[in-house]
């Protein structure tokens, strides 16, 4: 069972006639993707469910005006490589198809619980931004923890 949240994150605009006409087509999108790389997500397989639906957003992008973060929950590397340490909790950045790639090599160093604080990462991150319409979209199997990545829920 996974449980995929979709909140839309919207600022408070004054109405003006130039906003009512703009249409779904002019639109730009600032797309927060908070990826749940816990260790259950491991055990029960989706890892792969959530990267495939990352994959997915990434290929519908509109590169000239849309953006994508990927928010892991725990340190990951998007090269490929599977090392000990030496990850990083960064928002992954998708500019363009080629970077479909780092979703595809998303290696977690260590997945351990289900914390809260990327979440509030990627909400405070799309507070920032200025496109038409913000989402925020949360992939994970469980429950957050109390107390995860030294910080409470």
């Amino acid at each position: 069972l996974m449980l995929l949240m979709v909140v839309s994150v919207f600022c408070t605009i004054p109405f003006t006639a130039s906003a009512a006409t703009v249409t779904k087509s002019e639109k730009n999108y600032d797309i927060a993707v908070v990826f749940d790389n816990s260790g259950s997500m491991y055990q029960n397989q989706g890892w792969c469910r959530a990267k495939y639906a990352m994959e997915i957003f990434a290929s519908m992008l509109n590169y000239d005006k849309d953006k994508l973060h990927i928010f892991p929950m725990w340190e990951v590397t998007t090269d490929g490589s599977q090392p000990d340490s030496g990850g990083s909790y960064a928002a992954i950045e998708v500019k363009s198809k080629k970077d479909i790639d780092k979703i595809s090599n998303l290696y977690t160093v260590r997945p351990s619980n289900t914390p809260f604080a990327p979440i509030t990462e990627a909400y405070n991150y799309l507070k920032t931004s200025s496109a038409d319409e913000k989402w925020l979209i949360i992939l994970t199997d469980g429950a957050f923890n109390q107390e995860a990545r030294g910080q409470g829920a």
